[in-house]
């Protein structure tokens, strides 16, 4: 996968973001992983913090810090109601989408997702997906059966 998005990325005409769901135990951790993985791809310049993402920062129930030492953005992820999850997706969406290259998502381990409480994640995701359609979306796992079972209903 990774040597994959190096390809796509020196091309010059996308960009990529890999997010790893195994240790997501929740739809919460989920958002979190994947807001994460888009700070780090996007949100930090040289300078500080990259001012598209301040767009982004509000609707997901971020707050930005600084680290001590370093001086580096640091993003910290609130996500706790559930009505949250669903504004946080679509908040992430809409940076992602308002972006000049074409964007790819991996999304590792993404069988986590049937383990979650919230009875319709799997459906969350999907019209996530379906409603940026300009997003490109990997989704792989180590196991093939839950895989297969998840995409075929």
């Amino acid at each position: 996968m990774h040597r994959f998005f190096e390809e796509l990325e020196s091309s010059g005409d996308h960009e990529t973001v890999y997010v790893d769901f195994l240790g997501a135990i929740s739809m919460g951790n989920a958002v979190n992983e994947l807001a994460k993985a888009i700070f780090e791809k996007f949100g930090k310049t040289k300078t500080g913090l990259h001012t598209t993402i301040q767009k982004m920062i509000s609707p997901i129930g971020a707050t930005v810090g600084f680290e001590p030492i370093s001086g580096t953005p640091t993003l910290n992820i609130g996500v706790n109601s559930p009505q949250k999850e669903e504004q946080s997706l679509h908040a992430l969406g809409e940076f992602l989408n308002e972006r000049k290259k074409k964007i790819v998502i991996a999304i590792d381990e993404f069988q986590q997702v049937s383990t979650y409480n919230k009875a319709n994640a799997e459906a969350i995701f999907r019209a996530w997906t379906q409603k940026f359609p300009s997003i490109g979306f990997i989704f792989s796992g180590s196991h093939r059966g839950v895989m297969t079972e998840m995409f075929l209903e």
